[in-house]
């Protein structure tokens, strides 16, 4: 173990490791990127989390918070130290129907038995529940199959506890004027931090609130917008938490809301062979309230044949055209009777439009697709890595209405820099998800990502949309925050992330300080694609 590794391991609990194994185990996520740490801490209790505060800045490290490693935008690797949450940090104090209290570590797929039991759910819940730990939902404010009808993990979120730059742990929870003015009125590192970042949102109270892309969720920049509301006189802090990814503080425990679990619930299964009436098709859809609401292009599901088998689309898809969407519509209803109403509703309407329409059976669960949805990322990101590649542009969200007309646009750009790619998303809330399908991590591919991202960013903006709406920024997105919001919104940006940390400890080259520079030089780039 290296000098500073021992010296730290004599004053922490837990483990300290600078063994090359263990480094290398963490230098991915599930992103393109690749930093080696020069250690990895696996703090005991909240103590040792307190005591490597002063430690990284007396040495001028640096701490990257990291729970399983499944964040998709290269914000669990860092070059300093990595913080290992999982290992110890996962004690659950509580699981009711309405509060689930738990440490940042703890691992959702513990939690879920005795929640369903219980009839209830997070609603937030990524693709890869089975491995995502609470801390890592919360800071990148992660969505699910059901955020359409619940929103992202942030509106699920009642508390918080997490350690700040002055190396203690604060509990914070939403405050009236009255506690927030009495907040603000302390002495104390927390008093001032306070008092300043409700001065900065509150002196560019209308500039911040116009800056909020016009689309249902986002997990893309600092969310300043959801902090103050005049109106109601509320400020909550757990909302700029939520989505930080680890800049601001470290998480170390959340209490999450469960919602309900569906009584009674359908999937409608459709097909529309162009895209024409995309726009009236998911305006349609969103009029029957639908619990979620997905869809896939043809590029999709023609480039993997187990989806067919495990949706029986064959049928469904006989007359395939290589420009339309195959679409999974949830409904929900308290009695069978009730549902089965709502679905031959909108499968007339749908009909009207031109659409293709099956329907699983209505029962109290939907199978096969959701099986199936839930294993589409997994299936795409396993062909994108036999060509050297994983998501990068990939999560943008724009206003659901204007699907229909961004699409086109995308798959145009795609073509102009000849990147293959499949896109899906959530209809719904309007977010989209391309997986770009070749070697786009070669010296070739590589060099087109930056003019394709920059237009890409610019399409996004005239549609009022988000870079992101899920799997938020990190080293991969978090270049084009300034080209997304603005110099004035990205300069509060940077404000708010020196509010917390000016000595910029936390999680950095992510968020405000990332670079695209940065970013491409820690590509995971196999030597065999040097110079393809």
């Amino acid at each position: 173990m290296s000098t500073v590794g021992d010296e730290l391991q004599r004053i922490l609990e837990g483990d300290v490791t600078t063994n090359r194994n263990a480094r290398v185990a963490v230098q991915r996520d599930a992103s393109l990127f690749s930093l080696t740490p020069q250690m990895v801490v696996y703090p005991k209790s909240v103590n040792d989390i307190q005591k490597l505060i002063p430690f990284a800045l007396q040495h001028k490290l640096s701490i990257t918070p990291r729970g399983a490693g499944t964040d998709m935008t290269g914000a669990a690797i860092g070059t300093s130290i990595i913080l290992d949450t999982a290992r110890y940090l996962h004690r659950i104090a509580t699981v009711t129907p309405t509060a689930v209290t738990a440490q940042s570590g703890a691992l959702l797929r513990t939690i879920d038995p005795t929640l369903a039991s219980m009839g209830v759910q997070l609603a937030s819940a990524p693709v890869s529940r089975t491995t995502s730990t609470i801390g890592g939902m919360v800071a990148n404010n992660a969505g699910g199959e059901y955020s359409l009808q619940y929103g992202n993990t942030a509106k699920a979120v009642r508390t918080l506890k997490v350690v700040l730059a002055d190396g203690n742990e604060y509990t914070i929870a939403p405050l009236s004027r009255k506690q927030l003015d009495k907040k603000m009125a302390e002495p104390t590192f927390e008093g001032t931090l306070y008092k300043n970042v409700f001065e900065l949102i509150d002196t560019h109270y209308d500039t911040i609130r116009n800056a909020r892309p016009a689309v249902p969720r986002i997990s893309s920049g600092y969310a300043l917008w959801d902090v103050w509301d005049k109106e109601t006189g509320v400020f909550d802090l757990t909302q700029l938490f939520a989505g930080s990814q680890g800049t601001l503080g470290i998480i170390t425990e959340a209490t999450l809301e469960p919602v309900a679990k569906p009584t009674h619930s359908a999937t409608v299964l459709a097909y529309m062979s162009g895209l024409r009436s995309l726009d009236a098709v998911i305006t349609t859809v969103l009029g029957h309230t639908p619990a979620t609401f997905e869809g896939y292009d043809e590029p999709s599901l023609r480039h993997f044949k187990t989806l067919y088998r495990q949706l029986g689309l064959h049928q469904l898809l006989k007359g395939i055209t290589g420009k339309g969407m195959f679409f999974g519509i949830e409904l929900q209803a308290d009695t069978e009777a009730q549902l089965r109403e709502k679905v031959h509703a909108l499968r007339a309407e749908l009909i009207q439009l031109g659409v293709t329409v099956d329907i699983e059976p209505i029962t109290t669960k939907s199978t096969a697709f959701w099986r199936s949805r839930r294993s589409v990322l997994a299936l795409l990101q396993t062909q994108s890595r036999t060509f050297h590649g994983t998501p990068l542009i990939d999560d943008f969200a724009v206003p659901p209405t204007k699907i229909g007309t961004i699409i086109p646009k995308v798959r145009a750009l795609l073509k102009k820099y000849a990147l293959p790619a499949s896109i899906h998303g959530h209809l719904g809330d309007g977010a989209l998800h391309i997986i770009p399908i070749g070697p786009v991590l070669s010296q070739k591919h590589r060099r087109k990502l930056e003019p394709l991202m920059r237009e890409l960013v610019a399409l996004i903006k005239e549609q009022g949309g988000a870079l992101s709406s899920e799997h938020n920024d990190g080293m991969a997105r978090g270049p084009w925050l300034k080209a997304a919001y603005g110099p004035e919104v990205y300069d509060l940006f940077v404000q708010t992330k020196e509010l917390f940390d000016p000595h910029y400890l936390f999680n950095p080259h992510k968020k405000t300080d990332a670079s695209w520079a940065y970013s491409m030089h820690h590509t995971a780039l196999p030597a065999t694609l040097d110079n393809v």
